[in-house]
């Protein structure tokens, strides 16, 4: 029989099932077996409950609620893959523009990536990625690299971060060189550089942007293009957003009515 990369021991089948979309998602094979068959002995990495998994203290073991949780089942196979037990240090990278290219590296290994065209959206993530490494790795250090490429794209993704996650280490990297290829795939390999490259500290400047032309057009697209066309912001909404005085979530985020 040969090893395979993925066992599912489960027999539940809302986990089963979820699990097994998570996979899809990843583009991972597995097989699914019973807690006792020879698979879940011979597998690099053993997905499994708590109450089915043979041996909790497996190495292997990557535990399942419920409704699993698919962004903590994503970097928990690939740090078993990659042999990482405890991380000394985890980066998220982020590459900021259009898109957003997020890479979160455990020791310099690639555990996550995603893009993403919002910046809240980001920041979620970046968001998530804390919450699970604080709770899971309290004593590793976690820094966080922002591109400084795009200014207000940089600027509309660290002010939601320092919200949520403040204080924190946070990096400004220089990006030139990041872009080495081209195509979809364009945003994570530039995060992934981001995320190895040393950086300087954030200040209060790093968070100012001027009120330029461009930046106003650029802000009046991007509230269109994150509500589906159902905001269309004013001039002077677009210069307080780029003074700080108006966040972009309460811009695209629906007032709720009485």
């Amino acid at each position: 029989m040969s090893r395979p990369e993925i066992a599912i021991a489960t027999e539940k089948p809302k986990t089963l099932y979820l699990t097994l979309e998570i996979l899809k998602k990843l583009e991972l094979s597995s097989v699914v077996c019973t807690p006792n068959d020879k698979a879940c002995g011979l597998a690099k990495v053993l997905l499994s409950t708590e109450d089915e998994a043979p041996d909790l203290s497996d190495s292997r073991l990557v535990l399942l609620g419920e409704e699993p949780d698919e962004e903590q089942v994503r970097i928990e196979i690939f740090m078993r893959l990659n042999g990482i037990t405890y991380p000394s240090v985890i980066v998220s990278g982020i590459d900021p523009g259009y898109r957003y290219g997020l890479a979160l590296n455990m020791d310099e290994i690639v555990v996550s990536t995603h893009i993403t065209r919002s910046p809240l959206k980001a920041a979620d993530i970046v968001s998530h990625w804390n919450k699970y490494i604080s709770e899971s790795y309290p004593d590793c250090r976690f820094l966080i690299r922002v591109g400084t490429g795009s200014p207000l794209y940089t600027v509309l993704v660290l002010r939601p971060i320092l919200e949520e996650i403040f204080p924190t280490e946070i990096e400004l990297v220089d990006e030139h060189h990041t872009t080495i290829t081209s195509g979809p795939d364009a945003d994570i390999s530039s995060a992934v550089l981001i995320a190895l490259r040393p950086g300087e500290p954030i200040t209060t400047s790093s968070l100012t942007l001027e009120p330029k032309t461009g930046h106003i057009r650029s802000l009046k697209r991007l509230a269109n293009r994150l509500t589906n066309g159902r905001v269309a912001i004013s001039t002077s909404e677009a210069k307080r957003v780029l003074a700080g005085t108006l966040s972009l979530k309460e811009i695209v985020t629906p007032t709720p009515r009485h």
